[in-house]
């Protein structure tokens, strides 16, 4: 089998795995960094679960077109 060929079937089945199809919307939040660079880590771990908990009571985990 063709190296590329190969490679492209096993990202294909982790898009997979990770549902990345059903994704009709990406979030990106700066949370829990080590050292953080946009926001004190206290302030954007309340944000993320927040955010997180406010997605599930929405139902944006699971539908499709999801949200991540």
């Amino acid at each position: 089998m063709d190296p590329l060929e190969d490679k492209s079937k096993q990202l294909a089945s982790v898009a997979a795995a990770l549902h990345i199809g059903d994704a009709g919307r990406h979030i990106f939040l700066c949370a829990d960094q080590t050292n953080p660079k946009c926001a004190p880590r206290e302030e954007s771990i309340v944000a993320w679960d927040y955010l997180k908990k406010r997605l599930a009571e929405l139902g944006l985990l699971q539908a499709s077109p999801c949200v991540f």
